[in-house]
C-alpha cells in the first residue's frame, strides 16, 4: 500500500480535481462580488481548503485535501501566468 502522501496528493489531485472543481466554480458563481472573476474565487477557494487542511492530523486525509486545494489554486493562478509567459 502507498503511504507517501506525496503520492496520495498528486494522485488525489488528479483524479478528484476534476469532480470538486465544477462543485467549487458553481459555489462560487452564487457569490455576487466572484461571479465575474472565477479565477481569484478558484485561488481563494484553494487557499481556504489549504488552511483547513492544516488543521486536519490524519495523515491521508490531509494529502488527498492538500491535493485537491493545489490543483484548485494552479488552475485558478494558470490563466495570471499565462498573460506572463505569452508576452
Amino acid at each position: 500500500m502507498i503511504k507517501s502522501p506525496e503520492v496520495i496528493a498528486v494522485a488525489s489531485s488528479v483524479f478528484l480535481t476534476p469532480l470538486v472543481q465544477p462543485f467549487v466554480a458553481n459555489v462560487i458563481g452564487k457569490i455576487p462580488f466572484l461571479r465575474a472573476h472565477l479565477t481569484i474565487g478558484l485561488v481563494l477557494a484553494g487557499l481556504l481548503i489549504f488552511m483547513i487542511a492544516s488543521r486536519i492530523k490524519q495523515g491521508f486525509l490531509r494529502a488527498i485535501i492538500i491535493g485537491v486545494a493545489g490543483a484548485l489554486f494552479i488552475i485558478g493562478v494558470a490563466p495570471v501566468i499565462n498573460k506572463f509567459v505569452r508576452r
